[in-house]
C-alpha cells in the first residue's frame, strides 16, 4: 500500500490532524451544530455529542 515508511507516517499524521483539531475545539462548539446546508441556510442540526451524522 505504501512504498516507503515516511509516506505511511505522513499519511497517518495528515489523517490525525482533523481529529486533534476537533477534540481541541469540542468544548468551544455550541450544543447544537449544523450538518446540512440548503442554498444559503442550515436546515439540519444535531447535538454535538450525536454519533450519527448522516444527512
Amino acid at each position: 500500500m505504501f512504498k516507503t515508511k515516511p509516506a505511511m507516517i505522513l499519511s497517518v499524521v495528515a489523517a490525525l490532524i482533523p481529529l486533534v483539531i476537533y477534540l481541541f475545539l469540542y468544548s468551544r462548539m455550541p450544543d447544537t451544530v449544523p450538518i446540512h446546508y440548503d442554498s444559503n441556510f442550515a436546515d439540519r442540526f444535531v447535538s454535538k455529542s450525536a454519533l450519527s451524522l448522516s444527512c
